[in-house]
């Protein structure tokens, strides 16, 4: 077995339990087989199966699976809607001195899952994808994407985005990215990365709701509203 078939299959079992997906096919929606619009009530199990030493913590809002094994945190996060259905995934992983992968193996497996990155390349430790409405992938930037929100920095940042001033943009539904972190001794060897995933149309929806509800209480009192002549 050669060095680059081994580097592949290591990658596909330690780190995202990548399919079988090929450029021709539909850009993957998930993370180890838990699906971007899925219901919150079917992760945990899937957790459990990903990595059994997760400790899981959960609120009204996300839920967060981590494990510190041999000081390598592998960290897995997952934000929902009102509605309880998967708006974001995110898993970031430190890989130890033995099981560090080469960069070029580590993007050609996340492209094919996801498809060719729409920013970034392999000179890049950022790169990202981008979707129009109908599944596509973006050639070009086209969503006008302002997001803040929960940072979690374990030598590879992740953040959960608390989102404002989103506007839903008719060429932009889901953005991926891979944040990646090479080795100072080794260069082009992977020694942390993550893997994040955005339903933009999922998180709006929420927003949307919340500004409809908003307007309605606007326009309620606007009825008892009357001027001082």
């Amino acid at each position: 077995m050669s060095k680059k078939t081994l580097s592949i299959r290591l990658l596909t079992t330690l780190i995202v339990s990548f399919s079988s997906a090929t450029f021709a096919a539909k850009p993957a929606t998930d993370i180890s087989d838990i699906q971007l619009g899925s219901s919150f009530a079917s992760v945990k199990p899937l957790l459990a199966k990903i990595n059994p030493n997760y400790q899981i913590k959960e609120d009204k809002e996300s839920i967060m699976a981590f494990v510190n094994e041999d000081n390598n945190p592998d960290l897995f996060l997952i934000g929902k809607n009102k509605k309880d259905l998967v708006f974001f995934i995110a898993r970031s992983q430190t890989l130890d001195q033995g099981k560090r992968i080469k960069k070029e193996t580590l993007i050609q497996a996340i492209e094919e899952k996801y498809g060719k990155p729409t920013k970034g390349s392999s000179t890049s430790d950022l790169i990202m994808w981008e979707f129009d409405q109908n599944g596509s992938l973006n050639s070009q930037e086209q969503c006008r994407f302002g997001a803040n929100g929960q940072s979690f920095d374990m030598k590879v940042n992740i953040i959960i985005p608390v989102v404002s001033g989103f506007k839903l943009e008719e060429n932009c539904s889901r953005r991926y990215y891979l944040n990646m972190r090479e080795d100072r001794e080794a260069p082009g060897m992977i020694t942390a990365f993550s893997v994040q995933l955005v339903d933009i149309n999922l998180m709006l929806e929420e927003l949307r709701q919340a500004e409809l509800e908003k307007q309605k209480v606007i326009e309620q009192e606007a009825k008892t509203n009357k001027p001082k002549l």
